[in-house]
């Protein structure tokens, strides 16, 4: 343990790399003079017909579902009352038959995508509510069907602009929701797919959402909502990866 000989007992000090990530796709550790790298961020674009693409010829329209609280999306396969460890890892292929789940999906890879650094989502939706939650999975489909999670994380609409000053969202009518992650660093291979998946549930593990701009703590009754995630053109839904080259 170079660190601890440095400090505890003196000499020279060890040549360590500022930063030593976990390559969680290619399963080795890498090492950068910084973090984040130098990444070159790479818009993914979602298509309507449950494509994605890289190219930016992803499908125009919209692809909706209907988001039910007394249904909601469980966040794991587990049954059980705590939260099983391996749940950030959990093959989502459980959620195949949620109508509630959409899912866009590029083509096999030909050449390895490694992404270092913060993945962002940035969604067009239209809601016929006044508030609901946007939870993105970036996921890892690798050739036998297995769909592994590489990192996710959820907005609530009202919050899509400040914490501090939440609003509603505009009934019927497009808005743009950020949904920033945590920090990847994960190689996609070759023959593998990148896959999103979109939800508006994650329970329960989080609260679910009344789909109506209010206190949630006081409100009485939870409502469906239909919401279009609209695909394609220069406004069109994506997720922005930062590509390592």
């Amino acid at each position: 343990y170079p660190w601890f000989r440095y400090h505890l007992k003196g000499g020279a000090p060890p040549a360590i790399p500022r930063a030593a990530v976990f390559d969680t796709g290619q399963n080795r550790w890498n090492e950068f003079a910084a973090w984040p790298p130098q990444a070159q961020p790479m818009a993914l674009g979602l298509g309507a017909d449950g494509g994605a693409s890289l190219d930016g010829k992803a499908v125009a329209g919209e692809k909706s579902y209907v988001s039910d609280p007394a249904n909601p999306v469980r966040f794991t396969a587990v049954k059980g009352t705590g939260t099983p460890s391996a749940y950030m890892a959990e093959d989502q292929r459980f959620l195949a038959d949620r109508t509630d789940v959409v899912t866009f999906r590029t083509e096999p890879l030909v050449n390895p995508l490694t992404l270092g650094g913060t993945v962002e989502a940035k969604l067009r939706a239209i809601v016929d509510g006044t508030d609901a939650d946007f939870v993105v999975k970036l996921i890892d489909e690798r050739p036998d069907g297995t769909l592994a999670l590489v990192r996710w994380d959820i907005m609530r609409g009202k919050f899509r602009d400040s914490f501090e000053k939440p609003s509603p969202l505009p009934k019927g009518k497009p808005v743009n929701v950020r949904v920033p992650m945590n920090d990847v660093m994960h190689t996609f291979l070759p023959g593998h797919r990148i896959t999103v998946q979109i939800q508006s549930s994650i329970f329960p593990l989080l609260d679910r959402n009344t789909h109506r701009f209010e206190d949630l703590y006081k409100a009485t009754a939870y409502y469906p909502a239909k919401i279009s995630i609209v695909c394609g053109g220069r406004e069109g839904s994506r997720v922005v990866l930062p590509v390592l080259k």
